[in-house]
């Protein structure tokens, strides 16, 4: 449908139209002018938490569950990261070349030499690491896609860098904020954490407390289910 034609349509009282995307604006500026949209749809249904109808990549609920208590996690000492862009908006690439200067990362990917293959990769990997680089590509406002998510859900604690305010998607202390810290500040923060199973072990503090959705099928319950 052409994009006036759409237009004529919206002005239909008897048709809603929503806009629905997964991805940030910086991803979707190369392919689509989405100012030209303005005052064609109806509701939106976005990873924003501000949108009609929020498609989030994943949610952190509270509920009494039984996991892993800190002293029964596999602690070792490396930091691990998969990516396939190499060139992002957020830069996030040069924030791990510097941080590699100071603490050992495993890049997985084609942004690295390592490869891992498969559904269960994560959960192999992950036996072997106490930390995850959740890099968003995009540095926007609610922009956490399910990596986070699927971190959350095993026995690692992510670092993450994107442009949300985490604290509404995930329990204080369950994760760490890169962007507050350099990257030798945080390489010295991994390291100090690393020597301490105490500190590391409270970062599992919520895991007696919430359940974390992360899963496709979840996430298109939740949303289409707000749509209706």
């Amino acid at each position: 449908m052409e994009l006036a034609e759409f237009q004529s349509e919206s002005n239909n009282t008897n048709q809603k139209f929503v806009f629905y995307t997964r991805k940030s604006p910086q991803s979707l500026a190369s392919y689509h002018n989405v100012s030209e949209f303005t005052g064609v749809f109806n509701w939106t249904m976005t990873y924003r938490r501000d949108s009609d109808i929020p498609l989030l990549y994943g949610r952190i609920a509270p509920e009494e569950l039984s996991f892993l208590s800190p002293e029964d996690v596999l602690l070792s000492p490396i930091v691990a990261w998969m990516a396939s862009d190499c060139n992002t908006t957020s830069q996030r690439e040069l924030y791990v070349k510097e941080l590699k200067n100071y603490i050992e990362v495993d890049v997985y990917g084609e942004c690295g030499n390592l490869t891992c293959d498969g559904p269960q990769c994560y959960d192999i990997l992950l036996r072997n690491y106490k930390f995850y680089l959740s890099f968003e590509n995009s540095l926007c406002p609610d922009y956490v896609t399910d990596t986070f998510f699927t971190m959350m859900d095993r026995d690692v604690v992510p670092v993450v860098y994107g442009g949300a305010d985490y604290t509404q998607f995930a329990p204080i202390h369950s994760y760490i904020d890169a962007r507050q810290f350099k990257p030798e500040e945080l390489a010295t923060y991994l390291k100090f954490l690393d020597a301490n199973d105490t500190l590391y072990g409270e970062y599992f503090w919520w895991k007696d407390h919430y359940q974390v959705t992360s899963s496709e099928e979840n996430m298109w319950r939740n949303s289409f289910c707000d749509l209706c």
